[in-house]
């Protein structure tokens, strides 16, 4: 990290401030204590599960108010946890945590910074793994990492300052989705409007009609020809295609195409046209099952494909772009979702699904054209709001991390000319340390004499725990045995050593999945 240090700030490693020692503790010798979990799952609500020892399957790490906690799975992800105050239970956290403990110095201020992109950088930097959230940053690289240390006095000034300041970036960012909903809602009340009669209620007046005149009618009966399902072609070098990923927020992307082969294939039948309304057959999401685009200008030669179905109104009963307005509104969507059916996850509709589909429309085939025009004004200005959101989003999502980067470079708050320099705060947690480290160290007079050991190696490490591999399949699920030996940080002879005893004790086994030799958590 290149950093150009401010007045009275220092640049160290992360290991001269840690002074966290590794402290495993097995849960299952105290079944009914409750404890408090500091888990990678559990990181979205800000909040440690409540749980019994019993219910926990895996060793974990003791830790204490104050201890920052930084993920090593996928750190792409910014997870940083600062543990907070104890209440009456222990705490703990998975394996899956770097902890940094320093007393001397602000917790608050190591969080915001290892949160801030410098760092993040760093941390993404040479992680191991096969990529996704298999990958994993190293703790022994991740402690060589430098930090910027600002005086203590300093520290807090730029924690308190960054709490208020970010906790002002996020009540924005609420605001702003508070906007998305409203905007969300203010399009399903047009849609519901121009379907119930209500958005030509006073057009109808002007007209001279005397009540609102609409009617149901089912897809079946406005179509003029039968539904049809498209066809699915290998790659090839004739007509083009469309794949499913075409279908867009109200227009169909014709990029989203490839070339087919239509040998003995009558693509003719399959041909897309304007006018014509183009139906998702299947979807993972229930929501997004049977989502609708219409074809609304003269397409390029192109074929629709079998994960789509065609509708083609007849226009002498509906115009198709009310047909579409008709399509997006909640009573259409609650129809399709009853007829959804669900087969290996996915949700699919079919042709008769679709045939049955009642809308609501005007018997005055000139109001169809007057609730469309209407419609589209509306929407018009639903889609300028929706661009100025976007703006002022981007705007919020850069304030954070140009925040972090101002802040450790010195620039967030004034400088305190009398603040103790970092140096001298760096000299008291080295003489704190060496302090403590010659306290434990017990006195020669009376100590035993070493036995004789062999040449360093694995005898020389300290044993991993019982239950290590079985951890991180269960955090990870089934991993390959190199992905295994990178997430465990063990060495190779020490790792066969680990999967051997794991397997013999009947806590992994070894699977087969696409002819590939994985490792899965029992139970």
């Amino acid at each position: 990290m290149l950093f150009r240090s401010p007045v009275g700030w220092a640049e160290v490693p992360i290991h001269e401030i840690n002074s966290y020692i590794s402290n495993t503790i097995n849960t299952q010798t105290e079944p009914d204590q409750l404890f408090e979990l500091y888990s990678v799952p559990a990181f979205p609500t800000r909040l440690p599960e409540l749980i019994k020892g019993g219910e926990i399957g895996s060793t974990k790490q003791s830790v204490q108010n104050g201890d920052v906690l930084i993920c090593k799975i996928n750190p792409r992800i910014n997870r940083v946890w600062s543990v907070g105050k104890i209440d009456a239970n222990p705490q703990i956290a998975s394996s899956e945590w770097i902890v940094v403990r320093s007393p001397h110095l602000s917790s608050s201020y190591l969080r915001r910074f290892f949160s801030s992109p410098s760092f993040r950088e760093l941390l993404c930097h040479g992680v191991t793994g096969v990529g996704g959230s298999l990958t994993r940053a190293q703790p022994k690289r991740v402690r060589e990492f430098k930090i910027p240390l600002a005086p203590a006095p300093e520290q807090r000034r730029i924690a308190s300052k960054l709490d208020t300041t970010l906790a002002s970036v996020d009540a924005c960012r609420q605001r702003l989705e508070g906007v998305a909903t409203l905007i969300k809602r203010f399009r399903q009340a047009v849609l519901e409007a121009a379907t119930s009669g209500e958005l030509t209620r006073e057009w109808r007046e002007e007209q001279g009609f005397d009540s609102n005149i609409f009617h149901s009618k089912k897809i079946g009966d406005l179509v003029n020809e039968p539904l049809r399902n498209g066809k699915s072609v290998r790659d090839g070098n004739g007509d083009l295609v469309l794949r499913l990923s075409c279908l867009r927020a109200g227009s169909v992307d014709w990029r989203e195409s490839k070339a087919g082969d239509w040998t003995d294939i009558a693509v003719e039948r399959y041909l897309v046209q304007k006018g014509d309304f183009l139906v998702a057959r299947g979807n993972g999401s229930k929501d997004l099952v049977g989502r609708g685009c219409l074809v609304s200008e003269e397409p390029p030669r192109m074929a629709f494909p079998d994960t789509m179905i065609r509708i083609r109104p007849d226009t002498s009963k509906i115009d198709p772009r009310y047909l579409a307005i008709a399509w997006d509104c909640q009573c259409t969507r609650d129809q399709l979702e009853r007829g959804a059916r669900t087969s290996a996850g996915i949700w699919k509709v079919a042709q008769g699904d679709l045939e049955n589909i009642q809308i609501f429309l005007p018997v005055c085939f000139e109001e169809q054209h007057e609730i469309v025009r209407r419609a589209r004004q509306l929407f018009s200005l639903a889609d300028q709001l929706e661009a100025k959101l976007t703006a002022a989003r981007q705007v919020v999502e850069r304030l954070t991390p140009a925040l972090l980067a101002k802040a450790f470079r010195g620039e967030l708050v004034p400088q305190d000319p009398s603040d103790e320099p970092a140096s001298v705060l760096l000299e008291r947690i080295r003489a704190a340390r060496q302090a403590e480290a010659a306290a434990s160290k017990p006195s020669r007079r009376g100590r035993p004499k070493a036995a004789a050991t062999s040449a360093p190696g694995v005898a020389d490490a300290a044993p991993a725990p019982p239950d290590l591999l079985t951890n991180l399949l269960r955090e990870c699920g089934a991993l390959s045995s190199k992905a295994l030996l990178a997430a465990s940080e063990l060495e190779p002879v020490r790792f066969a050593a680990q999967l051997e005893l794991e397997q013999e004790a009947g806590r992994i086994r070894r699977i087969w999945e696409d002819g590939e030799a994985l490792w899965e958590a029992v139970g």
